[in-house]
């Protein structure tokens, strides 16, 4: 009948069974067991036996059917499941394969509280286009003219070789928080910094992934690393002031 190893005799068939002798009962006890594993309906001579055998029969017939239906649904959803995760497994190796991409002329940067920046130039002059990889993202409209920006405004800055998914859900995140115009008033502050292009104690030059950096961007944003003049109108960077040094060591005459 099914390939289920059990059934259920309820409570209410007592009832049946307590109508008949135990001969009686035990007639109808095997033909319910040989419905059960072949699925053919006995015949029973006796009146009573066959009308016992319809009541308990049918539950039987009712129980395995949702038996059954539960199997079919469960057997549906291990199926979704499994094609779920190949799915997302099949993606987490697509982004693994793009985030292997070697990029050596960016080097990341970070800042703490007290504007310590650490890090390499690697400037690296390879020409070849931003979609030539054959693994590159497709990045958002969004993304793109970010980094056409990045490319005309900055281009004292290193270039771009690679698109990575985290480049482009990094510009995207900002995107989502200021307007274009503002990160290419970022970017013009950016190129106009002394400091940012390598006029510091390190030799250190801010490349992309650092300026769209969320805190980096404001900092830029708010000044913070605009040109300082002395009396004499001259840049001063990495924060030293002649006129301040001047001052301190008078002090000590």
């Amino acid at each position: 009948m099914t390939d289920k190893k059990s059934f259920v005799l309820y409570f209410d068939n007592k009832t049946q069974f307590d109508m008949l002798s135990d001969d009686q009962a035990g007639k109808l006890i095997k033909g319910i067991y040989e419905f059960v594993c072949s699925g053919v309906t006995p015949e029973f001579e006796d009146g009573m036996i066959r009308m016992a055998f319809s009541f308990i029969s049918a539950a039987i017939v009712r129980d395995t059917a949702k038996y059954e239906e539960k199997c079919r649904k469960n057997k549906e959803n291990v199926k979704k499941r499994f094609e779920r995760q190949r799915s997302l497994t099949n993606e987490y190796e697509r982004k693994r394969s793009l985030s292997n991409v070697t990029d050596n002329d960016i080097d990341i940067v970070n800042e703490n509280d007290n504007d310590n920046e650490k890090g390499n130039d690697n400037e690296n002059d390879m020409q070849s286009s931003l979609y030539d990889c054959e693994n590159s993202p497709s990045p958002s409209e969004g993304s793109e003219k970010i980094i056409e920006h990045y490319h005309k405004i900055c281009s004292n800055f290193s270039r771009i070789t690679a698109i990575t998914p985290e480049r482009c859900n990094a510009v995207n995140s900002l995107l989502s928080k200021y307007s274009e115009e503002k990160v290419i008033e970022m970017f013009n502050k950016a190129s106009r910094s002394a400091f940012l292009n390598g006029s510091n104690s390190r030799n250190w030059r801010a490349n992309f992934d650092w300026l769209i950096n969320e805190a980096n961007f404001l900092k830029i944003l708010e000044g913070n690393y605009d040109n300082a003049k002395n009396s004499h109108n001259s840049i001063v960077s990495d924060g030293f002031y002649p006129d301040k040094y001047a001052s301190l060591v008078n002090n000590f005459d």
